[in-house]
């Protein structure tokens, strides 16, 4: 009973809608209940710093006091939420809430799948400028990202800048990907700065879609008059909207919220969950760019930062170039220096190892009196990284060029002179400058990359790089910091002994934690298609650098990713040995080709396939489908396409193929004489196993190039002819195959791409033919004619003369080895009219004559001519 009952309450839990999931989370939003006069001489409205009048406030009683949330606002209850009018699932929810009560929302309540990759883009608003052709190079390329990965995209959510940029790629892959339901796009934004926030949230329809219908097509103009200093439109293509609400309106600021919810559903601080890869792309951007970028890289965040697009961004890359000699500073590379964000007269900066990304812990301890605070006089002060004659003044004026103009932002300066009051300019430099060194030390630089607009650079391949980059990096500093720990705990350690310990301590857990880090990393390149940096950064010349080799090889196949399995194959891997033909799948007593076929005979793949190969397979009675659910129809298939003189290539087992090839005579029946072999029996069973294994691999290499074939997976034909034995005949079948496909194809570039291939695998066969005939033309002509057992006992020229490849047939080697068969024992240069004569008397007297007329080749001897 307790059994059903506990059952029945997981699976009501389970049926939950989001409102009630959400209910029981208890989240609540904040309201500012008392009132703390702007300190601005123009106050004459009683406007509280929160921008609310002093009416809208419970507690009347003006305070000297700093406004703060924690202070002067109250939780409220009753959580805000619901769906929009596009379908978007949104939440009101105050600034402060628990991440882990965000992340039940994200994936209880509103039923989102984790991630794969999360991408989050940052940047300008107002001063964002980019032309039309870098606008849709640069669509595509978050479209490109999105569509390859099941990824979250965050961003602030106003339809402003960048974000309205991003929500045009969001809307372009929804008209694109009709089909596809699962892409996530969270707005982490403000309550009070979104502009009618209570009609767009209205449960009532008709409103909320007369209000968004008005957001959206409302020109630049009418914004300009309705909108407010510090209120934005809300972005209506996201799927879903975090609405944090500090109590205060039209201030869009939320510190480092965003930074720490991406950085707990990436898993990046828990060493004992996987991590999701993140990166973070910057656009153009002011003040608050900046300090994004600084909230990221302290959370190990890479950052990407896209140049030409104006002030924080290029302001990055043009420091970056400046400060390149930092890159070879050895003796800080692996070493962060933390801003000391405490109050001291000469604003001094510490340096420590730490790598505590969590910053409400600095505001923490800004709480203790200044007297207690203390700098260790052992670590370097950042600023000394930056020799004063030589950057700081240059970096002080190109910051206040940057972003402290008096026409850069009406809106950032109106924000300065609300919020900020209490401080100068000056201070508001220094703070800024601080964290843009930070961004710029040796050790975190290696975060930032710069990726240009105008350059011949793939967006998806610079973010991949990025977080590849990163990683590494991190690594390197999680063994720097544990070496650290050591030598401070053991200092009396002799240097050598201490190096053996650093190799040796903790090595097989940090050697999986690298092995799990890099086969996620491998999952994500072979979904955006990044082999040279895979290469570089992940497989590095290794099968043992990741797990779950077997099956990523596999699903390097099913995706048709062939310089991903020419990768494979080239550091190692046995397809028969390790995946179709293992010891696992013949323990399994079935087929030793069902694996195989339920592998890469999918019905799934088969549909995503751009080929015709439905058109030669027969409907299955029952279900009216045309899928190979087997060898049989397997068999039938190649049948059809390459002709009945070919024998069946495929059997349930290996005594099943033997027994045929006996029935029809094609092999010898051995069983009478191997009763008298029984000597020497340890060899001949090594000797057996060494064949089985070449003949397995033989096997598996022949039906992986068929099946590439049969799916006009070319390139990754190309690969496994490669690595095959025997080409000729394989290449003359490729030919077949395609000219099938192309005599029922429609008129198009596929039909066209069918015929261009195969001329591209005749040529390769009379290459190959070519290459043979120069190193022994006897042998060139035998293998024309030899029966070839792999491929059903055919032979090249039966294949070439039915596909037909004429110009196969015409190479010297071919057509000798035609006069070859049409003279047989006969001396072909006898052409001349005497010996025609004498050919017809032969004939006539049913060779009696022949002998003393006509004149014999040697015997056991082929003439070759191929001049």
């Amino acid at each position: 009973m307790s059994r059903l009952r506990s059952f029945t309450d997981h699976q009501l839990r389970e049926e939950l809608p989001p409102e009630d999931t959400i209910d029981e989370l208890n989240i609540r939003y904040r309201i500012c209940h008392k009132y703390t006069p702007k300190r601005d001489k123009n106050n004459e409205n009683d406007i509280c710093i929160c921008e609310r009048p002093k009416e809208e406030h419970e507690d009347y009683e003006e305070s000297n006091n700093r406004w703060t949330m924690n202070y002067n606002t109250r939780e409220v209850i009753n959580s805000d939420l619901g769906t929009l009018s596009h379908g978007g699932l949104y939440v009101r929810l105050a600034l402060d809430t628990p991440l882990e009560k965000v992340e039940k929302i994200l994936l209880d309540a509103w039923k989102i799948r984790k991630p794969l990759f999360i991408v989050t883009i940052i940047g300008g608003a107002k001063y964002f400028k980019m032309n039309d052709k870098l606008e849709t190079y640069f669509i595509n390329g978050i479209v490109d990202i999105i569509n390859k990965s099941d990824a979250w995209l965050f961003s602030s959510g106003y339809n402003i800048g960048i974000v309205q940029l991003a929500g045009r790629a969001i809307q372009k892959f929804k008209l694109t990907h009709f089909k596809k339901n699962n892409f996530t796009a969270i707005a982490v934004c403000k309550w009070g700065s979104i502009k009618n926030v209570k009609m767009i949230t209205s449960r009532d329809d008709k409103k909320t879609k007369q209000t968004t219908t008005n957001a959206s097509s409302s020109n630049k103009n009418d914004k300009s008059e309705e909108r407010q200093h510090g209120q934005w439109d809300l972005e209506m293509n996201h799927s879903h909207y975090l609405m944090l609400d500090d109590g205060s309106i039209l201030n869009y600021e939320i510190g480092d919220y965003r930074t720490r919810l991406v950085t707990h559903m990436a898993g990046l601080n828990n060493e004992h969950e996987f991590f999701v890869p993140v990166v973070t792309i910057a656009v153009e951007g002011g003040r608050d760019t900046v300090n994004n970028i600084y909230y990221d890289l302290r959370a190990k965040i890479p950052v990407i930062i896209v140049d030409g697009t104006g002030r924080a961004a290029d302001f990055f890359t043009r420091w970056l170039f400046l400060t390149k000699d930092f890159e070879n500073d050895a003796e800080n590379k692996e070493i962060i220096c933390e801003i000391e964000e405490l109050v001291i007269e000469d604003n001094s900066l510490s340096c420590s190892i730490s790598q505590d990304t969590n910053l409400d812990q600095k505001k923490n301890s800004q709480k203790t009196k200044v007297s207690e605070r203390h700098i260790n006089t052992e670590n370097k002060r950042l600023s000394e990284m930056f020799q004063p004659n030589k950057y700081s003044e240059r970096l002080k004026k190109d910051v206040e060029n940057t972003f402290f103009r008096k026409d850069n932002s009406e809106e950032e300066s109106q924000k300065i002179k609300q919020k900020h009051n209490e401080n100068d300019k000056n201070k508001q430099i220094n703070e800024l400058i601080n964290r843009i060194m930070y961004c710029l030390q040796p050790a975190i630089r290696t975060h930032l990359t710069v990726f240009s607009l105008n350059s011949d650079a793939n967006l998806t391949e610079t973010i991949f790089r990025s977080i590849c980059r990163s990683h590494q990096t991190i690594a390197k500093m999680k063994l720097y910091s544990s070496n650290i720990h050591v030598e401070t705990k053991q200092p009396d350690i002799p240097n050598d002994e201490r190096n053996i310990m650093y190799e040796t301590r903790d090595y097989d857990i940090r050697k999986k934690q690298q092995k799990i880090e890099r086969t996620r990393l491998l999952k994500l390149a072979m979904n955006w298609d990044c082999i040279d940096i895979a290469k570089e950064f992940i497989f590095q010349n290794s099968l043992d650098n990741i797990l779950h080799k077997k099956r990523y090889f596999v699903d390097a196949l099913r995706n048709n990713l062939p310089t991903f399995v020419y990768e494979f194959l080239k550091l190692g891997i046995d397809p028969a040995a390790d995946i179709f033909f293992s010891k696992s799948e013949v323990s399994k007593k079935r087929s030793c080709y069902a694996y195989f076929i339920e592998t890469l005979y999918h019905p799934n793949i088969m549909n995503n396939a751009k080929t015709h190969l439905k058109d030669f397979i027969d409907s299955d009675k029952s279900t009216n489908n045309k899928f190979i659910s087997d060898i049989e129809k397997l068999n039938a298939v190649l049948t059809k396409l390459i002709g009945d003189y070919m024998r069946d290539l495929y059997f349930e087992t290996e005594q099943a193929e033997y027994t045929n090839r006996i029935k029809w005579g094609l092999t010898q029946n051995f069983s009478k004489s191997d009763q008298y072999n029984n000597k020497d029996t340890e060899n001949n069973q090594f000797i057996s196993i060494i064949s089985k294994q070449q003949k397995n691999y033989d096997y598996i290499m022949r039906d992986l190039f068929l099946w590439a074939i049969l799916m006009n997976y070319i390139d990754m034909a190309k690969i496994f002819l490669c690595y095959m034995k025997y080409r000729i005949c394989p290449a003359l079948i490729a030919t077949k195959i395609l000219k099938q496909y192309h005599s029922i194809a429609d008129y198009g570039d596929l039909k066209d791409r069918y015929m261009e291939n195969a001329k591209y695998f005749e040529k390769y066969a009379i290459d190959c033919l070519n290459k043979c005939a120069e190193y022994d033309a006897s042998q060139a002509c035998a293998i024309i004619l030899q029966q070839n057992e792999l491929y059903g006992y055919v032979t090249c020229l039966q294949i070439a003369a039915d596909a037909p490849d004429e110009l196969f047939i015409a190479t010297p080697c071919c057509v000798e080895a035609i006069n070859n068969i049409w003279y047989d024992k006969l001396r072909p240069e006898q052409t001349s009219l005497r010996h025609q004569c004498y050919l017809l008397c032969a004939i006539i007297s049913f060779g009696l004559l022949a002998p003393p007329l006509l004149d014999y080749q040697e015997k056991n001897k082929v003439r070759i001519n191929l001049k």
